[in-house]
């Protein structure tokens, strides 16, 4: 599988402590122990030591394209997508797609397993509320978004993996 090249300055914020005794850090792309699906924006970790499945797909491999952005105002027109600033828009955006099937195509992750989808959907459900509230203030409706992605979860959900993934969103 392809390794992915990693920005030691996107992993500043993405990292968190190794409760295992190890090295002394894990990035959050490496938190999972599933297995999962092939695919070009995560690889297994395992083959270089690291004993995890990547999990936790990069921003930059996560696009909100014009494409995905049309989609979605099609599907969800109550939402006022181009009302929100971009972060903020981008953040939800990639939680709504990751949890419909039929729009993670357009996301550049079609292939994705359920349960990584879901990972990932969580990760950006929190990323969103977060931004979200840091920037138009607290609204007890956008902290019900992650509780929705919880309400969810495929059957065979790590929730320890879950709860290593609420931790990495809420990181500076």
């Amino acid at each position: 599988m392809k390794q992915l090249s990693l920005n030691p300055h996107q992993l500043k914020s993405t990292s968190l402590h190794d409760s295992r005794g190890g090295s002394g850090c894990v990035t959050i792309a490496n938190i999972v122990q599933q297995p999962s699906h092939t695919h070009p924006n995560y690889s297994d970790s395992s083959a270089s030591g690291g004993g995890m499945m990547e999990d936790l797909i990069l921003e930059a491999q996560l696009p909100v394209t014009d494409a995905l952005l049309a989609r979605l105002v099609e599907k969800f027109p109550a939402v006022r997508w181009y009302e929100l600033d971009e972060d903020v828009r981008d953040a939800y955006a990639r939680r709504v797609a990751l949890l419909h099937r039929e729009l993670r195509p357009a996301l550049g992750v079609g292939d994705l397993s359920e349960l990584v989808a879901f990972y990932n959907a969580y990760y950006w459900a929190l990323v969103f509320a977060k931004i979200y509230q840091a920037r138009y203030g607290f609204d007890a409706g956008i902290e019900q978004e992650a509780f929705k992605v919880l309400e969810v979860a495929p059957a065979d959900v790590d929730w320890p993996t879950v709860e290593r993934v609420h931790q990495a969103a809420l990181r500076p």
